[in-house]
């Protein structure tokens, strides 16, 4: 009341989101190019404009438990509905059942990649004369990943860990213009020189600490069971199983700002997809290591908490 009393056409509390803040601005500036107004303008909160925006369906295709929390939680926070697949497969099952306003497609799981799936939703369109956007969701973007995305018919792609920020940019555009025209958002890992950069991560989460401490739980028991399966393949000799797994551990700890581990293991999934066993499993005990020391600040954080 104390705003509208002054002429305030919006106010947001503290810490301030840049979306939100840009949200405010625009929807001001819109309430001051109004001819005669009947009524006062709507004062411009930050529920108000988390009201106002569209609740979008939303299939998240991701095979990382720690990356479908992540994205799951974002999404619900700011009022869209998930539901989740964890591969290519059970995304085409879900996709008969019932329509989505979008689909956040990983691009390497098991059975069927994020590749295969949407070429065969994007024939399956040629046909229904359909199209329902497709953001592809891939960690360590490198040269040419983003045209390998939209050759495969995908509308933008975002980079993991993924950014709040930049997700709800792209929501953000599906939900105002209606259509494909999606701009990429991403954003390069933050350098981290800490075992775990609390700071950054929250940046990512919104400020949600209950749900970093959730992260790191899920990632606290999923953690050990990956490093198995990695050291499993490296005694089977099974080149494309290290990179997978490897891959897997990649996305999960950057997601909990586990900067070491994720580059360590970015580095065993390139020389295993390389065929490179060798000089990959020189970087198993500097892994052990940093995740020893991951779990360590993890379990000291949650104490805390």
């Amino acid at each position: 009341m104390r705003c509208r009393e002054l002429g305030v056409a919006s106010y947001l509390t503290k810490p301030v989101q840049q979306g939100e803040l840009l949200d405010a601005v625009l929807t001001a500036l819109g309430t001051r190019t109004q001819k005669e107004p009947q009524a006062p303008p709507p004062l411009v909160t930050r529920h108000s404009l988390k009201d106002t925006r569209r609740h979008l369906e939303v299939l998240l295709v991701e095979d990382n438990a720690v990356n479908q929390l992540v994205v799951l939680r974002l999404l619900e926070k700011h009022g869209h509905a998930v539901t989740v697949a964890s591969n290519g497969k059970k995304a085409l099952a879900a996709l008969e059942e019932r329509s989505y306003d979008l689909v956040l497609m990983d691009v390497q799981m098991p059975e069927m990649n994020g590749w295969e799936a949407t070429q065969a939703i994007r024939e399956k369109e040629r046909r229904t004369g359909l199209h329902i956007p497709i953001v592809a969701m891939t960690a360590h973007a490198m040269k040419g990943d983003e045209e390998k995305c939209l050759a495969a018919g995908m509308d933008s792609y975002l980079t993991k860990p993924i950014r709040s920020q930049n997700l709800l940019l792209i929501l953000d555009e599906i939900t105002k213009k209606g259509s494909t025209e999606v701009a990429a958002q991403t954003a390069p890992i933050a350098p981290l020189a800490k075992v775990i950069d609390l700071e950054a991560v929250l940046e990512r989460l919104e400020g949600d600490r209950e749900l970093f401490e959730e992260l790191a739980h899920v990632f606290r028991n999923e953690c050990p069971r990956t490093i198995k399966e990695i050291r499993r393949s490296f005694g089977q000799r099974d080149a494309a199983a290290v990179a997978d797994h490897a891959h897997a551990l990649k996305g999960s700890s950057a997601n909990v700002g586990a900067s070491a581990v994720s580059k360590t293991a970015f580095e065993i999934e390139k020389l295993a997809r390389a065929g490179d066993l060798t000089r990959a499993g020189e970087l198993l005990n500097p892994l052990d290591r940093d995740v020893d020391r991951v779990f360590c600040e993890l379990e000291a954080f949650c104490t805390r908490s």
